[in-house]
């Protein structure tokens, strides 16, 4: 196994991504096409995601699914509300189910650093 495939915190990763309710209602993907057949395109991120892992950017519940996964692999995994949006968000207290898919790990050694 390649340890390079393998999304670790602090590596860049890119994943695409369906979030649905535990109800089965899409709301919000990488997908375009996918966003605009749900009728929520005007609010759906519609493009793959890309960030650092264990940066705390998203949430909790998220992140966690992705560390560990292989390049190319694909998870399907239930979020809680502790693991899910905060107070305030329209989908806070929801049980939220991710498919991922991991496009691309980028490992935190391999950055370029430049100083001015």
């Amino acid at each position: 196994m390649d340890r390079d495939e393998i999304a670790e915190r602090g590596d860049t990763v890119v994943v695409a991504y369906v979030a649905k309710t535990k109800e089965g209602e899409i709301v919000d993907t990488s997908d375009a096409e996918l966003a605009e057949k749900a009728g929520i395109k005007e609010k759906a991120y519609c493009r793959p995601l890309t960030f650092v892992l264990g940066s705390g950017r998203l949430i909790k519940g998220f992140e966690e699914a992705v560390e560990g996964m292989r390049k190319g692999e694909k998870r399907v995994v239930e979020v809680p509300p502790e693991k899910g949006f905060s107070e305030g968000h329209p989908l806070a207290g929801k049980t939220l189910i991710f498919e991922i898919t991991l496009l691309e790990v980028y490992k935190r050694y391999y950055d370029v650093r430049v100083s001015v």
